[in-house]
């Protein structure tokens, strides 16, 4: 048995090349987009994964970060869970605050 995960994913004002590496990220990690006009996309966890809501929130932030995403707006729902949402936004740079 399986858990599957359904993610909706918003990139606000995300510029469109890394919006494109940000979802060869996805992909690679067994991410399948569900439609190609939308930005829904599914995976599937293995029952021996305790917390997959916690799991997949720590998977999406740490692929938006390797890819430079500035912010994302996550809603997503594991199995017949209820759907939770989350929120990255990339630390801002040192040079950026002087």
């Amino acid at each position: 048995m399986s858990t599957y995960v359904l993610l909706h994913l918003n990139l606000l004002n995300t510029p469109e090349g890394t919006r494109a590496d940000f979802y060869e990220l996805l992909n690679s990690n067994k991410w399948l987009k569900v439609h190609p006009a939308f930005t829904a996309w599914r995976c599937r966890y293995k029952d021996d994964v305790a917390d997959v809501e916690n799991v997949v929130i720590r998977e999406i932030k740490q692929l938006a970060q390797e890819a430079g995403v500035p912010h994302l707006y996550g809603v997503g729902q594991c199995g017949n869970a209820p759907a939770f949402d989350f929120e990255y936004r990339a630390a801002a740079r040192s040079s950026a605050r002087r």
